[in-house]
């Protein structure tokens, strides 16, 4: 039942934004309405992120903690945003789960 939640996260988070802002560009000149459209695509997208965040649960549960700290540390080297306070996160993280396990 956990896979199919996931799926409906995704799809909702992904398939309403994408209606919405093909929808967007359609509306002529209402402002208005063109703001409700792309903040509401913004709004539902969040919803992707219940269906993804969960994926490290999933694939390795005695890992989960772990896998995610590793991911998140990456994905900011990758985007140049790595700081030292991240890297001395992801350690303590390690160090505290072979403490307690």
């Amino acid at each position: 039942m956990n896979g199919v939640n996931n799926v409906v996260a995704c799809f909702v988070g992904f398939i309403i934004p994408a209606i919405l802002m093909v929808a967007t560009g359609y509306v002529d000149c209402n402002a208005p309405l063109a703001v409700f459209l792309i903040t509401t695509a913004i709004a539902f997208a969040g919803i992707s992120f219940a269906g993804w965040a969960v994926n490290h649960l999933d694939l390795a549960p005695p890992y989960a903690g772990q896998n995610h700290d590793i991911h998140v540390a990456e994905k900011k080297q990758l985007n140049f945003g790595a700081r030292i306070h991240d890297m001395v996160y992801l350690q303590i993280n390690v160090i505290v789960n072979y403490v307690v396990t």
